[in-house]
């Protein structure tokens, strides 16, 4: 009898380990059939059961027929609608959490909790999800030990006896039918909401962003079924609020962007959310070192994410105990976001950013003491000299060391630290802003009007005040290019950036470790250093239909990987396990 294996892959990263199970199906005479490239766009998941018969036909004899993917919702998805029709699921854990399903679906929210389990336990399932390794973020929101096993327990050559079973489930007032081409017999699963309840918390922001974030997260994870509630730290009676929507109701985490409310205690002291048992998410915009006083008092049951591979090393040298996650950048569609012709785009360029004048900065260092001054003053040079910024606390100790000073004071690192990154990050965007006001290119300029109108040298800047985050987000969808710099990341980019692409602009923007590595200079994006910037604007105002491609291309980019919905889907999951 044959026993077939049908593979279902989409960029595979461990192939060595990968190839490791296929020689376990090999050494057993498994015939193997590769689907490659699966996308949602170009391979339609209901025909599983067409495939599975199409395969069958070719062989006499069929024993068993065993599915091996690396994309976890269409495993987890297939194996509850078609469970009856394979005999063994086998997921492959790969290096970055492949997905099937896009997330700008109309029906997203069912697949999400089809594949997240929710409501699992009301339906046939027989057989099991094995895995390639253990790892606890993978697993469904709803995981019972029943339903997976390690690949290393699967047996290759018995199998259970399944029964037809076609299913239909229910969710949201639609039916969802997936007949596996096996008799008759339908089994009716009604999908009701999730039962979790997650408070999201809004503060002080600058432009907004935060603020205008947290609710588009927060109406996402409705979409999706969670209840949700938003709990606004300006607002009068924030107190009242808290005991009303926090102490006395059910609460499954908090989610704040920059652990904004992290610290709240009680009268006695005691943390909030330590007292109430109750997890926290904290999401660190920038630098950790810029919220030092919220990491410190952050509760046992915390899970912060970053957007820079540096951030990681940083907490596990000076917060090994806290738990922390990479999790990239995201971008946001404008709330108006229309499709339109990219030369109907009505703003050729469009930077925006306060401005400061980084003499000013130097000044305020003048405070501080003369050795504090000495290295800040040294690092901030030795970053500005260097292609891509330094990793800023490495630098800190090996001039520490060199000159044999020994300061073990946690708060002046990070005084340096954060100095020196300022410093930076104002300095590219002033000589950026110079450089663009010396040329002869019209750039729409959002930001502190009396400083732009000082580098406007060739009076061609178009400088307005600058505006709210969402006004911003709808500019973006009206521009061809968005000029921006990364002055502050060591490895990450910036939502800036994200944002454009996702709104259908070019982003034009520094060429550093992590735009280097993860985008094609002239495909999806454009990148610069100070000397080149300005010949490429005019080159791509030249050639616009070159510029369209790219922008074509940037936007299918960001928005298959750093749409903000991506991420936060996968953030519950990694709650379970605190």
């Amino acid at each position: 009898m044959d026993n077939i294996l049908l593979i279902f892959l989409n960029d595979l990263q461990r192939i060595d380990e990968f190839n490791k199970i296929i020689n376990e199906f090999d050494r057993r005479e498994y015939k193997m059939y590769l689907y490659d490239n699966i996308r949602s766009e170009d391979f339609d998941f209901s025909q599983l059961p067409d495939i599975v018969e199409y395969y069958k036909k070719q062989h006499n004899n069929v024993n068993k027929i065993v599915i091996l993917s690396n994309l976890r919702d269409l495993t987890f998805a297939w194996y509850r609608c078609y469970n009856s029709i394979v005999d063994d699921f086998v997921y492959f854990i790969d290096e970055e959490g492949n997905n099937y399903f896009d997330i700008n679906d109309r029906h997203f929210d069912f697949y999400y909790n089809l594949y997240e389990f929710n409501y699992v336990e009301k339906e046939t399932i027989e057989g099991k999800i094995y895995l390639n390794k253990e790892d606890e973020k993978v697993l469904p929101i709803y995981y019972e030990q029943k339903y997976f096993d390690f690949f290393s327990e699967i047996d290759l050559f018995n199998k259970i006896e399944k029964k037809s079973l076609n299913k239909k489930y229910t969710y949201s007032g639609f039916e969802y039918c997936f007949n596996s081409n096996k008799g008759d017999r339908w089994e009716n699963i009604e999908i009701g909401k999730i039962n979790k309840r997650i408070v999201f918390f809004k503060g002080q922001s600058q432009y907004d962003v935060l603020r205008v974030g947290t609710d588009y997260r927060a109406k996402f994870y409705k979409q999706l079924g969670f209840e949700v509630y938003i709990l606004d730290l300006l607002e009068p009676n924030v107190v009242s609020k808290i005991n009303t929507d926090i102490i006395n109701k059910k609460c499954d985490f908090i989610y704040s962007s920059n652990c904004i409310g992290i610290d709240i205690k009680l009268s006695d002291g005691r943390n909030l959310y330590d007292t109430l048992d109750i997890p926290f998410l904290g999401t660190l915009g920038d630098h950790p070192v810029n919220q030092l006083s919220r990491i410190i008092n952050s509760p046992q049951k915390t899970l912060f994410t970053c957007i820079d591979e540096e951030n990681i090393e940083y907490f596990k040298k000076y917060f090994p105990s806290k738990k922390i996650i990479l999790s990239n950048c995201s971008g946001y569609p404008a709330a108006n976001y229309a499709e339109k012709k990219f030369n109907e785009r009505e703003i050729d360029v469009l930077f925006a950013g306060s401005l400061i004048d980084p003499v000013e900065i130097k000044k305020s260092w003048d405070k501080l003491d003369e050795k504090f001054r000495l290295i800040i003053n040294y690092l901030s040079d030795l970053a500005i000299k260097e292609k891509f910024l330094i990793n800023i606390d490495d630098e800190i100790s090996k001039f520490l060391l060199k000159h044999n000073i020994i300061n073990d004071d946690f708060g002046c690192r990070a005084l340096i630290h954060s100095q020196v990154e300022r410093y930076v990050r104002v300095y590219k965007r002033y000589e950026l802003v110079k450089k663009i006001g010396e040329s002869d290119l019209n750039i729409v300029c959002l930001g502190n009007v009396e400083e732009y109108n000082k580098l406007n040298k060739s009076g061609k800047l178009i400088i307005k005040s600058k505006v709210d985050y969402k006004s911003l987000l709808e500019m973006m969808n009206n521009s061809k290019m968005v000029l921006n710099i990364t002055g502050h990341l060591y490895n990450g980019v910036t939502e800036r950036v994200l944002s454009a692409m996702i709104n259908g602009a070019v982003a034009v923007t520094e060429k550093d470790r992590f735009t280097n590595k993860y985008f094609k200079d002239g495909e999806n994006i454009i990148l610069y250093d100070l000397d080149t910037v300005i010949d490429k604007i005019k080159y791509y105002q030249k050639n616009i239909n070159e510029l369209e491609k790219i922008a074509l291309n940037g936007q299918r980019e960001a928005m298959n990987k750093y749409d903000y919905r991506i991420s936060i889907c996968t953030f519950i999951r990694h709650m379970k396990s605190l």
